[in-house]
């Protein structure tokens, strides 16, 4: 799958078989959509796309039912790279996946999940505003 990030930039984003046969339903699904014919992959409903807010919606609704505090979209970022790390992924493979150019944000990346994982990340942004501040 091609996804165009940042600046427009195209690369290929692997996924795993459940994933595949997840999308494959979906795709059987959209075909008997309403907007079926128009051009984004995602379609949402009255009419509308389903868009990065539309996600950032969905995710929060479902992530206040759980009982989750502080999470946005780019928390999925930082699990992402601490899971492909810790599973043993090379630092170059990550950053290919997630597109980024600097081994510095791959591994802050990973270091936040860690850190939000262990109730550490309020800790850590107590230390960075007394030092800074």
């Amino acid at each position: 799958m091609v996804r165009r990030g940042k600046g427009g930039k195209g690369r290929t984003v692997p996924f795993g078989p459940q994933t595949g046969r997840a999308l494959d339903r979906y795709m059987r699904l959209r075909r008997a959509h309403r907007l079926a014919e128009s051009a984004p992959l995602w379609l949402g409903d009255r009419g509308k796309g389903f868009t990065y807010f539309g996600l950032h919606a969905a995710l929060k609704y479902r992530a206040d039912i759980a009982g989750l505090t502080g999470f946005h979209p780019h928390v999925l970022r930082h699990t992402a790279a601490s899971r492909w790390l810790a599973a043993g992924g090379t630092e170059g493979g990550l950053m290919a996946v997630a597109g980024w150019k600097l081994r510095r944000t791959a591994l802050g990346h990973a270091l936040l999940s860690y850190l939000f994982g262990t109730g550490m990340l309020a800790v850590a942004g107590n230390l960075v505003t007394n030092v800074a501040g």
